[in-house]
């Protein structure tokens, strides 16, 4: 089936611009289209966005909603298919939320350690993320990781415990998610390294039955592309007691990318017997604004 194009002109954009067609690609992938996206051309005042196929009735009217709701800004990522009259053509490489590439000019390194607690069913039981205020000299909570829950299996569905009883008895995944924030607000940063120091009190006898699972941004639907995979492992059966994930590149993880900041979202499962209380520390080699710490 041929490539449809839907004709625009810059003034159905609002403040009558088009110069970021990346975020525009972002945005269609974002709605409710079914049709897949091709690619945009732009001449002068003219935009054509072009579909693998013919869009519905309905579709067209959602088109129309993505153009006129477009917020023109920067993408972090490879550009999406775009050709600009006279000028080359580019191609995506399928990834819209996170590529692998240097740390961007005008980050800077953020080493962080943070203590994760099993089987707790509360953040402030669960997680320890301390930062120092240089203007008090006293050690505050950054609020990067937050619980996501303890869960249990009732009748093979993974569902949440209850409460800290039920999680002694019935817990056996514990799970948290991390992410860069300045002033409360998700904030655009990069991924380099993963690490998980695991506690030397794993017992004995209990070597292949804690497990380890980091992936990144948990909540993007398999049509755009899915989680990432960072690292999984046995926590006993590791160098050193760690299991690692280095890289010599850094990964971008953009909050904007699809909106609501799921594309900036690391996640740690771990995977534990029933009731088991173990301390470990998740590291995570970061980029982030001067400013954000």
């Amino acid at each position: 089936m041929a490539n449809t194009p839907y004709a625009f002109v810059l003034s159905d954009f609002p403040g009558g611009v088009l110069e970021y067609p990346d975020r525009l690609a972002v945005e269609i992938r974002a709605s409710s289209i079914t049709v897949a996206f091709d690619h945009i051309d732009t001449a002068g005042s003219d935009v054509l966005i072009w579909f693998k196929a013919t869009l519905s009735a309905p579709e067209e009217a959602t088109l129309d909603a993505v153009v006129a709701a477009h917020v023109d800004t920067p993408v972090s990522g490879p550009p999406t298919e775009v050709t600009v009259a006279n000028g080359p053509r580019t191609r995506e490489d399928g990834v819209l939320y996170a590529i692998p590439k240097p740390s961007s000019f005008g980050l800077v390194m953020c080493d962080r350690d943070m203590r994760v607690n099993t089987c707790m069913v509360t953040t402030a039981s669960s997680v320890e993320d301390w930062k120092i205020n240089t203007q008090t000299n006293k050690e505050v909570d950054w609020n990067e990781l937050v619980l996501v829950g303890v869960y249990k299996d009732v009748s093979g569905t993974m569902t949440l415990c209850d409460d800290q009883a039920d999680a002694d008895v019935n817990g056996i995944l514990s799970a948290w998610d991390y992410t860069a924030r300045a002033g409360g607000v998700q904030i655009l940063y990069e991924l380099r390294d993963g690490m998980l120091y695991v506690d030397k009190r794993l017992p004995a006898g209990e070597e292949w039955a804690h497990r380890a699972y980091a992936v990144v941004a948990p909540a993007i639907p398999a049509a755009y592309g899915g989680s990432i995979a960072v690292f999984d492992g046995y926590l006993a059966e590791n160098p050193d007691n760690m299991i690692a994930a280095l890289s010599p590149q850094s990964t971008v993880l953009d909050p904007a990318v699809p909106p609501g900041g799921a594309g900036s979202v690391v996640r740690l499962y771990i995977v534990h017997p029933a009731g088991s209380k173990l301390s470990h520390v998740l590291r995570l080699v970061t980029y982030r604004a001067p400013g954000t710490f």
